[in-house]
């Protein structure tokens, strides 16, 4: 790999971190990549190659959940955050493009388990820190929290709104917590 494309990938990793995927733009990689837009463009053709080509080749994006709201209210915000990256086309493109080449192995699949693996993680964090006496499958909360936000945004093109979010995660912590609260007994 040249100076440059590792340029050209840490420039729009740094984006990514900064605003979102939806925030790259072949102006902006180039500008802070130090080089000219017809460069990035030499590299990649589509914006989505370009965050995809970065993000794969990078340590996934931090995760965000944990802190000192109820465990229903971070889980609930999490999806928030979910939902507005699935919002954005771009975002989206990226999304059902690494998923899609994962499935072949390499990179694309070695990025896919590393940022699930890194979001299970936190939510079981978060889940233990709340709830220490629970007893969850942080896998199957996972499934159970994501796949309906995907199937809304990404599979039917519907943003969720915040009252299906909350029963998303009010569905899956069923057992585990009271309405976003105290652990139930």
């Amino acid at each position: 790999m040249t100076a440059t494309r590792s340029a050209i990938r840490e420039a729009t990793l740094e984006i990514i971190r900064a605003e979102s995927a939806a925030g790259v733009t072949f102006q902006k990689v180039a500008e802070r990549a130090g080089v000219g837009r017809a460069t990035v463009y030499r590299h990649y053709s589509k914006v989505e190659e370009l965050v995809e080509d970065a993000l794969v080749s990078g340590d996934p994006p931090p995760v965000k959940l944990g802190g000192a709201e109820a465990i229903g209210d971070q889980i609930v915000a999490a999806l928030e955050t979910l939902t507005k990256e699935l919002e954005d086309p771009v975002a989206r493109a990226i999304v059902t493009s690494v998923l899609d080449r994962s499935n072949q192995g390499g990179p694309s699949r070695d990025f896919r388990d590393s940022y699930v693996a890194g979001l299970i993680a936190q939510l079981e964090t978060a889940l233990r820190a709340s709830l220490p006496e629970a007893d969850f499958d942080s896998e199957w909360l996972f499934d159970h929290l994501v796949g309906p936000v995907f199937s809304r945004s990404v599979i039917r093109g519907v943003s969720p709104d915040a009252e299906f979010l909350r029963s998303v995660a009010a569905l899956a912590l069923t057992g585990l917590v009271d309405e976003f609260g105290d652990a139930t007994p």
